[in-house]
């Protein structure tokens, strides 16, 4: 067997089914932060994203490594950042400009909330002020959910 043939490009395909599985269980996730009780079950699309995205991100590292038998994790997270700090961005602006909307939180905790969301690091910054899981059920910041990117 030739090396060469070995590290040919696979390249990802687009599989519509993903496209699919991700616009209905953001319908439903949105429908649950909506108030429909009935919904109780839409925290489990979270996992579904989570495992799309590492079925994803891993076929994106193999077909590198396939292709030049190396992994550069520079360009991983260049690419990461140019798809995700503009809508990032956005939303942080957003959320300032419209802070008002957000009752129950106090100003100094959106001011870190946001931070720490610019910085990616809003998972250490909920352990650092003590702010339990559960806590996105009742008031939570309008950033929590970064901690997943």
């Amino acid at each position: 067997m030739d090396v060469a043939t070995d590290r040919a490009p696979r390249g990802l395909r687009h599989v519509a089914g993903f496209e699919g599985l991700r616009g209905i269980g953001l319908t439903i996730m949105l429908l649950y932060h909506g108030g429909y009780a009935a919904i109780e079950g839409a925290l489990f699309t979270v996992s579904m994203f989570f495992t799309l995205s590492g079925y994803l991100i891993t076929a994106l590292i193999r077909d590198e490594h396939l292709r030049t038998a190396t992994v550069s994790f520079r360009k991983f997270w260049v690419a990461r950042a140019r798809r995700l700090l503009p809508v990032g961005l956005l939303t942080l602006i957003g959320i300032l400009v419209f802070h008002e909307a957000f009752v129950g939180i106090a100003p100094d905790r959106l001011r870190g909330d946001v931070l720490a969301a610019l910085g990616y690091i809003v998972n250490w910054w909920l352990i650092h002020t003590d702010q339990p899981y559960g806590a996105i059920f009742g008031v939570s910041s309008p950033v929590q959910h970064f901690w997943s990117l």
